[in-house]
């Protein structure tokens, strides 16, 4: 019989998709293998060339950041240094994707049958009758309460950390975007993202913030949909309820950063896996799944180790379940290594323009580890408790956080009586930051571990609706009812309290300088064209808002007569999570230290620093070059 290109349904025969699945995997095998090959020959083009290159491009495209430094010898040779490494990640997925083709190619052709089974359920878990209603009808006004709460806070000033995001990633030109990761503060995705919404928006706060802004706001119906698959309709509204007006789950929704980005990604590798406990040959689950965790990853780095305690949690509920057997156990543990290969090499090929500008080291975050080394892993992990106390809890009343605390304590104990699962995703994923951050000696910021939040809150959302269910007895009308009207009181105390207290307008969380626009007016007045400025990002940012004109005449320090240098205090090496300690501190200091601009400039060619102007967080110095003095 004759062989057609379509069945009378209008899709591709079997046979027919197999050869073109299998040209394209084949097509794609070579194109990995030549681009292994022909970076060879990048190394025989000289530096002169590609600066000319580098420099006709960022020009062409424009940007605030001086464009001198993107290629300087140095970094050239580092370049060049690294194309073997680029060369082996793309011989490596060549050669792998050749080993697994045919594989790969039966499992891409398996993916259309499965559709109807996978959209099938997702209409399982909600039924037409009165407490899906109510149900739906209470997620909607916690989803509109958090909304209300995110767009409260979207206006206020704007922190270090989302200048800098802005200033010296999101502003450049799109191709320094994905290869510049001269520090952790560049989530990759997110600079992306913010590079493409301040082209539409313009140079504005909501342009800057709206990425997190929208992650932010569809963590909160995200978080019910996995709860409540997992725990029940009860347990979805309390956990949604609790994201949508708890201060962290804020704080990034209106911050320039990209953790609600990871959290939502997160919760798509939870959401998945929880169906891949359930069926785990479903193909659309393990590609989901797979997708999600690659975002993530190539949104903040430290997002493998959530997956990889996702991944343990997995394997634990095979062991645990009697009908999986050691032969399922065997298969799931071959699928979670196929997976994670595809994971690691996904995520390779898309960190490799920063692993080629930046080096490993970067990446790694090993100036930030450095760094944290130097004040003792016991007093930073004392630190970091602190922080995360003032940051996580912050505004919230007593009464609520106890009520979450004995929901999570409820949760963790008699999991097993809310889920099919044994062990609560928590667990396995909390102990994977643990072994990761005593294997480091390094501890991070609260914000590092906020995916651990949002864990703790579905299994504390989970062990609340346990509660809750044996006051309803068996009424399952009745427990949603019980759930909605908690979630709701929950919610509305907290959005008064915080909204009354102001707390999210006062925290330090990633750096805050209340005093930015009262320096950058000073400077408005200070400076003139053909000056230079020498500060940090937030008061570039906020003087750039204020003065773009002469944001846009100042020079570069070595092109410039005078420069005029923002010197901020300092405080140590930790962070302080209180605004008021913070504040006490610098009101300690007279003047900032003019010795820390060596950081920035070779202080050995000016004249003797003067103070123009003192403020609460810096000092304002002018140095006169000594070659324009003679």
């Amino acid at each position: 019989m004759r062989e057609t290109a379509k069945t009378g349904g209008g899709h591709l025969d079997r046979p027919v998709a197999a050869r073109w699945v299998s040209l394209a995997l084949g097509v794609l095998v070579v194109v990995l293998l030549l681009l292994a090959v022909l970076l060879l020959p990048l190394h025989f083009v000289s530096y002169g060339k590609a600066k000319m290159f580098f420099a006709w491009y960022a020009a062409r495209h424009g940007a605030y950041s001086s464009t001198r430094n993107v290629l300087s010898t140095e970094a050239y040779g580092h370049f060049i240094d690294r194309l073997p490494m680029a060369a082996g990640v793309f011989g490596i997925c060549g050669i792998v994707l050749a080993l697994f083709r045919k594989a790969l190619g039966r499992f891409l052709l398996e993916l259309p049958p499965e559709w109807k089974e996978f959209c099938d359920y997702f209409r399982r878990q909600f039924s037409r009758d009165t407490e899906t209603v109510l149900e739906i009808g209470t997620v909607a006004m916690v989803f509109g309460t958090g909304i209300f709460l995110r767009l409260h806070y979207l206006g206020r000033p704007v922190r270090f950390d989302e200048a800098w995001t802005y200033m010296d990633f999101a502003a450049r030109p799109l191709g320094l975007v994905l290869s510049r990761y001269p520090a952790p503060n560049d989530h990759l995705l997110n600079t992306l993202l913010i590079h493409f919404s301040t082209v539409f928006f313009g140079n504005t706060v909501l342009g800057l913030r709206f990425p997190a802004l929208l992650a932010g706001c569809l963590v909160i119906p995200a978080t019910w949909i996995l709860a409540r698959i997992q725990y029940g309709p009860a347990a979805g509204i309390l956990a949604a309820g609790a994201v949508a007006a708890l201060p962290t789950f804020i704080e990034f929704s209106v911050n320039a950063r990209g953790y609600s980005l990871q959290w939502l990604l997160l919760l798509g590798v939870m959401l998945f896996a929880v169906m891949l406990v359930e069926r785990r040959s479903l193909r659309w689950a393990w590609l989901g799944l797979v997708a999600a965790a690659v975002a993530g990853v190539y949104t903040i780095p430290t997002t493998v180790l959530a997956v990889a305690g996702i991944f343990w949690w997995m394997l634990a509920c095979a062991v645990f379940d009697r009908q999986v057997g050691a032969a399922g156990t065997r298969q799931l543990l071959a699928s979670l290594g196929l997976a994670s290969v595809a994971i690691g090499l996904l995520s390779l090929l898309l960190y490799l323009p920063p692993l080629l500008v930046s080096g490993p080291s970067a990446m790694a975050a090993q100036s930030v580890v450095t760094l944290q080394q130097q004040v003792g892993f016991v007093d930073g992990l004392k630190h970091l408790g602190g922080c995360a106390l003032v940051y996580w809890t912050g505004g919230v009343p007593t009464t609520i956080l106890w009520i979450l605390m004995g929901g999570l304590l409820t949760g963790l104990l008699l999991h097993h009586k809310i889920s099919h699962e044994r062990v609560p995703m928590i667990v396995p994923m909390g102990l994977v930051a643990a072994i990761f951050t005593w294997n480091r000696q390094a501890f991070g910021f609260p914000r590092v571990w906020s995916y651990l939040l949002l864990s703790a809150v579905l299994t504390a959302a989970a062990g609340i609706s346990l509660a809750l269910g044996s006051l309803a007895g068996r009424s399952r009308r009745k427990k949603v009812a019980l759930g909605g009207a908690t979630a709701v009181g929950l919610v509305v105390c907290m959005a008064v309290a915080l909204v009354h207290q102001r707390v999210l307008f006062s925290t330090n969380e990633t750096g805050t300088i209340p005093d930015a626009e009262e320096i950058a007016r000073f400077l408005s007045t200070e400076l003139h064209p053909g000056d230079a400025l020498v500060g940090n990002a937030l008061i570039e940012y906020v003087l750039l808002q204020r003065n773009p004109g002469l944001y846009g005449a100042l020079a570069k320090p070595q092109n410039a007569s005078r420069v005029v240098a923002v010197v901020m205090k300092r405080t140590g090496n930790l962070e302080i999570c209180s605004s008021n300690e913070q504040a006490a501190e610098l009101a300690a200091q007279e003047t900032a230290n003019p010795e820390f601009l060596r950081d920035s400039i070779d202080l050995a060619r000016y004249q003797q620093p003067e103070v123009r102007a003192k403020f609460l967080t810096s000092t304002v110095y002018s140095l006169e070059s000594k070659k324009a003095a003679e």
